[in-house]
């Protein structure tokens, strides 16, 4: 209903996860890019940088970090060739080599204590913070291997995953993400022949939900498309106003009776 302005601490292309008041983040900073962990124990109001950890010195705003609350004060994190993971509540992090291995915009998304991820050769899904995990290769569509850049579930054992321009398919689980097959889809590729870019996606009243946007200041053309048939098909729901910059969303979540969707510099809500 109403946002506040956080403290200017994380930086760019931030991913979050949630511990009761405890936030941990993994992010870009300043000047270099590269990619490190802050901690919150005040709901996100301040953050600070856990120092043990230093830089991963990935450099470039293409890395799409990923950070999980796994249960029992466990916390994992993945970016591009690096993982870390935190026993202790976020309080220390180590690289991890035990963890898989990402690429720079990988897909992940969580349901309950199954965490889904997967880089450009496989699929990875655990159900105990990574301890241990099962490997499950990616599905082959057109001659190569379909390389998903986001991932989203219903809750109940259905899984979507896409890449930033699907190009007519996705990928399926119906059985919590042990195997999955390509499907065909009706989200468009272009938008008046600007190409459209498919980001985060949630889950909420029966559909699954897609922000997107063209990306092009000039098009002011952005929305969320929503499926009701586990992503066969799709309804364009645009985002309305007059947008300061970019009305194309790239965040999205949806709590059950409401739905959100962050823009450029705007926010938006359904319900």
């Amino acid at each position: 209903a109403s946002f506040t302005q956080g403290v200017n601490h994380l930086v760019a292309n931030a991913h979050l996860a949630f511990n009761g008041n405890t936030v941990c983040a993994i992010h870009l900073t300043n000047g270099t890019r590269d990619t490190t962990i802050s901690r919150s124990t005040d709901n996100g109001s301040s953050y600070s940088q856990v120092n043990n950890l230093g830089f991963a010195n990935i450099s470039g705003l293409s890395t799409k970090p990923l950070i999980f609350y796994t249960g029992s004060n466990r916390w994992v994190a993945f970016d591009y060739g690096n993982s870390y993971s935190s026993t202790d509540n976020g309080q220390n992090w180590i690289f991890d080599t035990s963890l898989p291995g990402m690429h720079t915009a990988p897909g992940g998304a969580q349901s309950g204590s199954r965490i889904i991820i997967n880089n450009n050769a496989n699929f990875y899904y655990s159900d105990n913070g990574f301890s241990t995990y099962t490997t499950v290769s990616l599905p082959y569509v057109s001659g190569s291997k379909y390389v998903p850049n986001n991932i989203a579930t219903d809750g109940s054992g259905t899984w979507l995953a896409w890449k930033f321009n699907p190009g007519g398919r996705m990928l399926k689980s119906t059985n919590n993400g042990a195997s999955w097959s390509a499907i065909s889809t009706d989200l468009p590729s272009y938008n008046n022949g600007i190409p459209r870019r498919y980001y985060q996606g949630t889950y909420g009243d029966g559909s699954f939900h897609i922000a997107s946007s063209t990306g092009i200041s000039s098009t002011y053309d952005g929305g969320v498309f929503s499926s009701s048939n586990d992503g066969s098909d799709f309804n364009y729901n645009p985002l309305v106003g007059t947008p300061s910059y970019l009305k194309g969303a790239i965040g999205l979540h949806h709590n059950g009776s409401d739905m959100v969707a962050a823009g450029y510099l705007e926010n938006y809500k359904f319900n």
